[in-house]
């Protein structure tokens, strides 16, 4: 006698998808599938008897864990598992997973979209542009908002995981030096070190960081919720 499928609610499947998503995969992954529009005042309820929980934004707390004694597995359709009470699952045995790499690219994308933008000035220039400065004095406009090559300079990245070797490989595109900071007590790793320098991090002080700022682009990667 086979045993009766896994029960599993996706808590708030409307936050990510608006019906372009093809749920024939993750309901044959899955089992008995409940999918739910988010709703935090029924989060309860619905999780009561579920093996599985699969979610995006929506908060586990310890109070609404404890309301679900057959639960297995928490599953988050993101990066982050700041909405979960981790504690609380690991007590209870509850594991819990993110989607590891989601939207790296787009994230590489839009941390150099920044960094260009603030090395090239492109909002200065364009308000200049809009308000008839440029045409009124285009080298002194020029002047007034240097732009700063990055080729040579130092790439700092703290938090050496998916986002930062992701942004890394991009600076090196750039011809810049990417420098590491090591996590406190963690060891170097020499494959990554032979071609990349690696910054103990007691060594970023902030009279270091003030120093290295002025030569120096610096992208950080780290769990403040930590």
């Amino acid at each position: 006698m086979s045993a009766p499928p896994l029960k599993t609610v996706f808590l708030d499947y409307n936050t990510v998808s608006d019906g372009d998503l093809d749920l024939e995969a993750l309901r044959e992954a899955a089992g008995d599938l409940i999918v739910y529009d988010s709703s935090e005042t029924q989060i309860a309820e619905r999780i009561r008897d579920a093996d599985i929980v699969l979610l995006n934004k929506l908060e586990l707390t310890r109070e609404i864990l404890s309301g679900a004694p057959r639960l297995k597995l928490v599953a988050l359709a993101a990066t982050g598992t700041n909405n979960v009470d981790l504690s609380a699952a690991r007590e209870r045995g509850i594991a819990v997973c993110n989607v590891r790499a989601y939207c790296t690219a787009s994230v590489v994308q839009h941390v150099w979209g920044l960094i260009l933008s603030l090395t090239q000035h492109v909002y200065e220039f364009s308000r200049l542009s809009k308000d008839g400065s440029w045409a009124k004095d285009d080298a002194g406009a020029v002047l007034t908002h240097p732009i700063r090559e990055l080729q040579g300079r130092i790439f700092g990245v703290v938090g050496w995981g998916e986002l930062g070797r992701g942004v890394a490989r991009i600076a090196e595109a750039f011809r810049m030096q990417v420098r590491i900071a090591n996590r406190p007590g963690a060891r170097r790793n020499p494959v990554v070190c032979r071609s990349m320098s690696c910054w103990p991090s007691q060594t970023l002080s902030p009279c270091i960081v003030r120093s290295m700022m002025q030569r120096a682009v610096s992208s950080v990667h780290a769990n403040f919720s930590s």
